[in-house]
């Protein structure tokens, strides 16, 4: 039989090997009264270049999942199954080895910047520590320039005054933009964020995701995003695993999970979540319980005491994550009903029914609080020994309000316009540094 020419030869097409492979990971923690199963089975893959989300409520078992793959979990945890990073398997490494890799290879962005930055060292110190460990040939000089460098890059105004400045002097967004600068010194193929917006205002939380987008971009790193909150993965990833119970209930392109949820779980969530599109006609739907308590392994679906769509079958065996759609997969024996439309999304959580308004009237009882034209000025000063004050920072110039017994009060504003400051000086219960603070009508300075 002839053999076939190079042009009628069949080529081979080969499939990228995924950045990360997580296969049937089981995460327990034994406790004295029980045993805890955090993480159930969870199988996912994060390719080169890819955003990834794992969404859940708190609990669901995403930041253990996370924690694992970085092999910072506690030597009491049982972990079993396989994390493979770049082909090489990560489970049953030592620390030293896993050490090498965390922050030149695999870098996290944690949930608390405050907790996770060294408090008696500087911003600079502590990105230049992460580059000498895994660049140990740079010069002073180098290291110093890559810190000012960084911080630029991710948005830090003044970087070459502020690479030398404390934690407790950066804005909670500012820290948060140094653990990401930290996070990125080394040029990472995978960085995992985890909560990174959790504290943050809606404004600093658009400005965060802007700067992993723009340090994926870079580095050409692989983010995987951990988060309760939908709304921060519209528009920035690419893929979304959502999480409940320890496991992975629906996995889908983010486009096609905000149009064709197939969970009713995840349904839940978009209809508990305010949008733009229909937020004068439709009604906000809460996602109703808690979830279970991961003491035991559920015999059935463990969202089904939660579910509106729950029929018997559900309480007999717990679902497998099977394919619904192109590209999508969900763990609910009744994804293909909605799916195909006999089970319609909108009637899955259908909105409450209207409720008469109520007007109470509330008593007042006098003025309790007065604040009058308050200011609080920092000042910025330069040099160690001989420190000269160069400028001043007004974090509440000519605040004024009241309030009465009985009333509520909300003082609203991004992040670093002074709402804690103006409260702190209240709660001072003392002379302001300018204007005036009457608490049920006796002035704080008297």
């Amino acid at each position: 039989m002839p053999c076939a020419t190079p042009s009628t030869r069949p080529r081979r097409t080969t499939v990228p090997e995924p950045l990360l492979r997580v296969r049937d990971l089981n995460v327990t923690f034994e406790t004295k009264a029980r045993t805890v199963h955090a993480v159930r089975g969870v199988n996912y893959e994060v390719n080169r270049g890819e955003f990834l989300a794992i969404v859940g409520e708190s609990g669901s078992g995403k930041s253990v999942s996370s924690m694992a793959v970085m092999g910072l979990l506690p030597s009491t945890a049982n972990i079993t199954g396989s994390i493979t990073y770049d082909g090489k398997e990560l489970l049953g490494s030592t620390d030293r080895q896993l050490s090498k890799m965390r922050g030149s290879d695999i870098a996290m962005v944690f949930q608390d910047p405050l907790s996770a930055l060294t408090p008696v060292y500087t911003i600079g110190q502590q990105i230049i520590e992460g580059l000498k460990l895994h660049q140990p040939g740079l010069s002073p000089q180098a290291l110093e320039a890559r810190a000012i460098e960084l911080l630029d890059i991710v948005g830090i105004p003044e970087p070459r005054r502020r690479v030398k400045s404390f934690p407790h002097e950066f804005s909670g967004g500012m820290r948060q933009r140094a653990m990401i600068a930290i996070a990125i010194a080394n040029d990472p193929k995978l960085i995992i964020a985890d909560e990174p917006t959790t504290a943050l205002d809606v404004t600093i939380q658009a400005q965060i995701l802007d700067v992993l987008q723009t340090a994926k971009e870079i580095t050409g790193a692989a983010v995987v995003l951990i988060t309760h909150d939908l709304g921060v993965v519209a528009g920035n990833a690419d893929r979304v695993a959502v999480m409940y119970a320890g496991r992975i209930v629906e996995t889908a392109p983010v486009d096609d999970l905000f149009e064709r949820p197939s969970m009713p779980y995840t349904i839940g969530l978009l209809r508990s979540m305010p949008n733009m599109v229909d937020t004068r006609s439709a009604r906000l739907v809460p996602l109703e319980g808690r979830p279970p308590l991961l003491t035991e392994i559920p015999t059935g679906c463990p969202f089904a005491d939660r579910c509106p769509a729950v029929i018997s079958a559900c309480h007999d065996i717990e679902p497998e994550l099977v394919p619904v759609a192109p590209m999508q997969a969900a763990a609910c024996i009744r994804s293909a009903e909605i799916v195909d439309g006999r089970l319609p999304r909108d009637e899955v959580f259908s909105p409450p029914a209207p409720v008469e308004e109520v007007v109470r009237e509330v008593e007042t009882h006098g003025t309790v609080l007065e604040v009058e034209d308050v200011k609080r000025h920092f000042p910025l000063t330069k040099g160690t020994v001989f420190r000269r004050r160069v400028g001043t920072v007004r974090a509440v110039d000519g605040v004024s309000f009241s309030l009465q017994g009985g009333k509520t009060l909300g003082l609203v504003g991004e992040s670093g316009c002074g709402k804690s400051t103006t409260v702190m000086e209240v709660m001072e219960l003392a002379k302001p540094q300018s204007g005036k603070i009457a608490i049920n009508g006796v002035d704080t300075a008297s």
